[in-house]
């Protein structure tokens, strides 16, 4: 590799040079490639090898052990936790075991002190260990038996995730018996072999082991071959000398030995299907290459693994079969789909513990390469569906590569090859809205995400591999049909990242590691053709798009330039600009196609008397704008839930202020009743009530103790200036249609599925603040009228009648005027989208109550901030606004102030003033309130959703300070 690898002044090799070298290599003997960096797990079990006579057989591998113990006790961790969990348990196995054999006085005492600092070293590791977020290969099965090893060995390791391994591990040996190992046929097992020890018989392996490629490929399985099978095998041993003399013979090996049809495949396919490589390549080079796959998917009978074979996989062979194809070989894809089909996906192994995205990309790029790629539909549609499925889920972190960029980078790719063939009339089976809503969707969520990740350097993460992954994906849709004003935007970034690669490729001798096996590993054949590709792009500036897909990737220009604008205006985005204004606000715009599609799912929002409802551009905007600052915190199926409920949220103020307004005080009270039935605060004692046998999740509401034993909450919830048992007392049905639209509201809110599986503490909470909030609507609609009767009566334009005479603003702001924002009830159902089925953050005592105070403060803060925005319309239609109470028109001595008895300009200011200086209060108690509750919530990406939800909220606030984006009560305007 020394030819391509970075340092030591070589620029970043071109395509051409990149298969020269290949090519230089298949005059040789191609089945014995690999790149891979060593691995020190596998290193260790190399040094865990004794002859029959009982002297070690690869001293060499027990000193590199020795020599890389780090001064905490550990050894080295590559990209992941796992990787020094690993290493330092296998090492520390191994010097157990030669403090068990050696007779050298002076080295037990080094060893002893060496094992003594593993121990506290791992101790150290496994207490900080998350196995939530772990996905190397096996994991589970090899730490678990290398605890099980030490333990017979008196060596115990007690920490947090213990039980947790425990039951990922009963749910992967539930799936597998261990003597699936002694059959014919290979299986994943074989590869991580060394986990079994002391569980199977290894004589029964011999038929596993090959001179070429030992036990599956893998050192660490092939030397616990040789330990614990009775009888010495001279293969098992040559192959891992072979290991050892390709790694220089200083003790090293890598994870897996050779991995010619996994490096080879992955290269090419890329250099040839996105570059000009195709056109550089003499017949003599590409014969020599094509001979070896061919021969190797021939003597497999279709399908390949990452050697010669080895047990095939998904990966391998969609990426050899793309390779042949763009080598110009005809290629049958029937027995890759035939293999790897299942279920809603593909997958890249049997017996497979969770899908891979990457492994899915993989077959649907192989299939688009097809000449006839439309006779696949159905495939191509099951593996777009996944894709999309767990793009929007945020279930994309992949198995086989931990870098985030890597998978946007093979999602990119697949999504604009599924629109290139729409586009050219293949794939018109897919409909649009697939192909012209849900794809453009994801990639410009993806293109947004790869942004917004770039440093000032040009690079991510400064690693030349992760930038030329994001290059690539830039590319990809660099050639998409995106305004000229976004365009420049990402010629502004390649043309950053591409310097940075020029000048640290020739200087680079730093190493990361993406790429995921037992252990996180790097290949320096792939990281050289990833630059070379990312450095040496094909041309397709004569791509054409047809107007329906380039309508899906353009928005208005004036509608454009009006809400970036605004966003650009709002502090927040100020303080935290976003990577591409034009791409939020394109993703926008499909979301609030959405919106439009489901204005009339809880009423008939045109028959309100209401003015346009404008807000409905405004809603997706400040949600995807507030998580693309927030680093994407929340998953695409969270803003989607929430910005629908904003919706919601906005029709009942509406509803609240029109329909709901204008009914008899007698008829509110029973609104009342209703309101408290349907939120499952109370039982219904009419006739017309749905029993609880037929309405299942009202029953589980009951079964939680939302409604208990037939009696009436007795929770604190806001005083709704009704008595309970009047809603029988004369006839209503005249209210069924409001009841209904209600209903439907409550529904939305109570019976969300992940409502329904969060805790019954949370369920009730959630419904008596939502009661809360239509009860705050009604309180306030009440408010407004008393308000309107003080004016007639007394011409006096504050606000000191009826029972407000003997309250305060700040008791109205914090009851009334709070819960009448929606702020409470939506923090606990956002709460719900963002946590595990049975499950909260808020789950310890000062979790809640510094939940409840932070979302208190913040439900004042909005309703202050709405008021000072909408001062003139709540004037024009006669609603109680903040600034009317009398303390917004007092003296300095506390009086009332006879000049500002007339609403005129100046006094509205003043007072407008004094309310934003009240609310600037108020930000700094909600501050405090949520720093409290970050300290007291474990994990970073639930602080960070929780922030997400603080932007939005502050930034509906900000923008009725700078705009009233409200729609007018045409019934009240004058």
């Amino acid at each position: 590799m020394d030819v391509l690898a970075p340092a030591r002044g070589r620029p970043c090799p071109t395509p051409r040079e990149v298969f020269a070298y290949i090519s230089t290599k298949s005059e040789g003997d191609l089945t014995q490639f690999s790149s891979f960096s060593p691995a020190l797990y596998d290193s260790a079990w190399m040094s865990m090898v004794y002859t029959p006579n009982g002297s070690i057989r690869f001293p060499q591998s027990f000193e590199h052990l020795l020599n890389t113990q780090l001064d905490d006790g550990t050894w080295i961790s590559y990209g992941s936790q796992i990787d020094g969990i690993l290493n330092t348990l296998a090492s520390l196995l191994s010097m157990k075991e030669r403090l068990k054999r050696t007779l050298v006085e002076m080295e037990k005492n080094s060893l002893y002190a060496k094992v003594e600092q593993a121990k506290d070293g791992v101790q150290n590791l496994l207490q900080e260990w998350d196995v939530d977020r772990t996905v190397h290969v096996g994991f589970e099965i090899l730490v678990t038996s290398l605890l099980r090893q030490l333990e017979e060995g008196d060596i115990r390791f007690n920490f947090p995730g213990r039980t947790k391994l425990m039951a990922v591990y009963e749910r992967k040996m539930a799936k597998i018996a261990p003597e699936m190992v002694y059959a014919p046929v290979q299986s994943t097992l074989l590869h991580s072999v060394e986990a079994l020890a002391g569980v199977i018989d290894f004589d029964k392996l011999r038929h596993h082991c090959t001179e070429a490629s030992g036990v599956l490929g893998s050192p660490s399985a092939t030397a616990a071959y040789l330990m614990y099978a009775t009888e010495w095998d001279d293969r098992a041993e040559r192959y891992l000398e072979r290991a050892l003399d390709a790694y220089g013979n200083n003790g090293e090996v890598p994870s897996a030995f050779p991995t010619p049809i996994f490096e080879i495949s992955w290269a090419l396919s890329n250099l040839l299907s996105q570059t000009e490589l195709a056109t550089d390549v003499t017949s003599r080079e590409v014969s020599r290459i094509v001979s070896f796959f061919e021969r190797t998917v021939s003597d497999q009978k279709g399908t390949v693994g990452f050697a010669p074979g080895l047990l095939p996989d998904a990966d391998d062979t969609a990426r050899t079969l793309m390779t042949l194809k763009l080598l110009g070989v005809t290629v049958d894809p029937t027995l890759m789909l035939a293999s790897f089909e299942n279920g809603d996906h593909f997958r890249t192994y049997e017996y497979e513990r969770n899908p891979s995205v990457s492994a899915n990309c993989n077959v649907l790029l192989a299939l688009l390469e097809l000449d006839s790629a439309s006779d696949c539909l159905s495939h191509i549609t099951k593996i777009l569906l996944f894709l999309l499925g767990a793009w929007s889920s945020g279930e994309v972190p992949d198995k086989w590569n931990i870098s985030p960029q890597y998978t946007s980078m093979l999602m990119a790719e697949a999504f604009v090859g599924v629109l290139g063939r729409y586009n050219q009339g293949k794939l018109q089976g897919l409909g649009p809205a697939i192909a012209l809503t849900k794809v453009p969707i994801a990639l410009c969520q993806i293109l947004l995400q790869t942004l917004g990740a770039q440093q000032p350097n040009g690079s991510w993460s400064s690693s030349l591999e992760e930038t030329a992954y994001s290059i690539v994906t830039i590319t990809h849709c660099r050639h998409l049909p995106f305004n000229q004003t976004l365009i420049s935007c990402l010629d502004t970034a390649l043309a950053s990242a591409r310097s940075f690669i020029e000048a640290t490729y020739p200087v680079d001798e730093s190493n990361h590691y993406f790429w995921v096996e037992k252990t996180t590993y790097q290949s320096s054949f792939l990281k050289a053709a990833y630059c070379s590709m990312a450095m040496h792009p094909k041309d397709r500036s004569d791509q054409t798009w047809s107007p329906e897909i380039t309508s899906s990737f353009h928005m208005p220009e004036a509608q454009t330039k009006k809400l970036g604008i605004l966003l650009t205006a709002l502090p927040i985005f100020r303080k935290s600009p976003i990577a591409s204004v034009d791409l939020v606000l394109l993703e926008a715009m499909h979301a609030t196609k959405s919106l439009k599609e489901a204005r009339h799912s809880v009423m008939e929002r045109d028959s309100i008397g209401f003015t346009k409802d404008k807000y409905l551009e405004y809603i997706p905007v400040i949600w995807l704008a507030c998580n693309n600052i927030g680093g994407h915190a929340l998953k695409d199926r969270v803003v989607r839930d929430m910005v629908l409920l904003s919706l919601f949220n906005y029709q009942i103020d509406e509803y609240m202020e029109s329909v709901i307004a204008e009914l008899p005080i007698d008829k509110l009270d029973y609104l009342c009743t209703r309101i408290k039935i349907e939120c499952g605060l109370a039982t219904d004692s009419s006739s017309s009530k749905r029993d609880a046998t037929t309405d299942e999740p009202l029953a589980k509401r009951r079964k939680l103790g939302i409604v208990a034993n037939g009696a009436h909450s007795t929770s604190n919830t806001s005083d709704s200036g009704y008595e309970e048992g009047n809603d029988g007392s004369q006839d209503n049905s005249s209210l069924d249609p409001v009841v209904t639209v209600l209903r439907k509201y409550i529904a939305y809110v109570l019976r969300h599925s992940s409502v329904l599986q969060a805790p019954s503490w949370i369920q009730r909470s959630l419904a008596v603040e939502l009661h809360n909030y239509l009860i705050g609507q009604i309180n306030h609609n009440r408010d407004n009228r008393a308000f309107v009767s003080s004016k007639t009566s007394t011409k006096d334009y504050s606000y000191s009648s009826t029972e407000l005479a003997q309250s305060t603003y700040w008791k109205w702001v914090n009851t009334t005027g709070a819960d009448d924002t929606s702020c409470p009830f939506s923090w606990h159902f956002f709460i719900c989208l963002v946590s595990k089925a049975g499950e909260t953050c808020l789950d310890s005592t000062m979790a809640r109550y510094f939940g409840e105070s932070f979302v208190r403060h913040l439900a004042v803060l909005c309703r202050q901030y709405n008021d000072f925005g909408s001062a003139t319309r709540d004037a024009e239609e006669e609603n109680l606004n903040s600034i009317d109470f009398t303390e917004f028109r007092v003296t300095a001595g506390g009086l009332p102030d006879d000049n500002l008895v007339q609403k005129d300009v100046e006094a509205t200011e003043k007072a407008k003033k004094h309310l934003m200086a009240i609310a600037e209060f108020e930000r700094a108690q909600m501050e405090l309130s949520l720093q409290m509750l970050k300290n007291d919530i474990n994990g970073p990406d639930m602080t960070k959703q929780i922030q997400v939800f603080v932007d939005v909220t502050d930034t509906f606030g900000q923008i009725y300070v700078m705009k009233d984006i409200a729609s007018r009560n045409q019934s009240k305007q004058k």
